[in-house]
């Protein structure tokens, strides 16, 4: 199909973990709550070629969990280069392990005018850490760009003698999460918000996310926890397939009203 008779989603994220090595108050991807289990770019390839064929996406972030966890991750990296060679390519994670993984700087040098890294510190106490394994990573001299028009996060560029650059985000802060803990009792259940006042509200209306090859409308239902994961109170029908095509974020849907109505920001120690 040609391009300009595909479908065109500004941006979508790549779901393929629920693996992470922190737990920070707030996830807006539930892994505080310690969810388990990854997907090999083998088993979803077919899907996403399919995908490929429909679907044109100028941006695309590869995400999770933390992406460098999942074992599979280069063929994640590749694989999509391959099916959508001209968006613009980012892997967030938390460099924790950003000097484990076996030719990912030699592909982001090859790839250096679309493929990115974009690392979240969202820990005051690991930022020492933090940028030591970003400057670890980078080879030769840097040059630095700052951006601080965001009043809630920090931002700056930092580009490598070799082109490669990484985008580090101080974040001290998450949203309100849809899941509430009942402390005492240790189960779970989610909001039951109404839907329009919820989704008007709702910061992530429009990050489309692939998640086991299905497109979903935002992360949060695609990463609400499946049967088995942990004890539902309440369940709604959330975590049905929900097709984003082209409702662009304007749809209002059943699975919003697990949105709190009024968002407050979850600040991080």
């Amino acid at each position: 199909m040609q391009s300009s008779q595909k479908i065109r989603l500004p941006s979508v994220e790549f779901y393929i973990t629920n693996v992470c090595n922190l737990a920070c108050e707030g996830c807006n991807r539930f892994n505080n709550h310690r969810f388990r289990g990854f997907q090999t770019w083998k088993e979803y390839e077919p899907i996403y070629t399919k995908w490929a064929e429909q679907v044109q996406i100028p941006s695309i972030a590869i995400l999770g969990g933390e992406p460098l966890l999942n074992p599979d991750f280069m063929s994640w990296l590749s694989g999509i280069r391959e099916l959508w060679p001209y968006a613009k390519l980012t892997t967030v994670t938390n460099a924790y392990r950003l000097n484990q993984v076996s030719g990912l700087y030699h592909f982001l040098k090859q790839h250096q005018k679309n493929t990115y890294l974009q690392v979240g510190i969202h820990n005051k106490k690991n930022k020492k850490f933090v940028m030591n394994q970003v400057n670890n990573f980078l080879s030769g001299p840097t040059e630095v760009e700052f951006d601080n028009s965001d009043p809630y996060n920090e931002f700056m560029w930092i580009r490598d003698s070799n082109g490669v650059s990484i985008k580090v985000e101080y974040n001290w802060w998450f949203h309100q999460g849809s899941i509430i803990q009942d402390l005492e009792t240790q189960r779970f259940s989610l909001h039951n918000s109404d839907v329009d006042r919820a989704h008007a509200n709702c910061s992530m209306k429009t990050c489309y996310t692939f998640m086991h090859g299905k497109l979903y409308k935002c992360g949060v239902v695609a990463g609400q926890p499946k049967p088995g994961q942990m004890k539902i109170i309440k369940r709604d029908d959330l975590v049905q397939q929900i097709y984003a095509w082209l409702t662009f974020g304007e749809l209002n849907i059943h699975g919003c009203s697990a949105t709190p109505l009024a968002i407050s920001l979850c600040w991080i120690q």
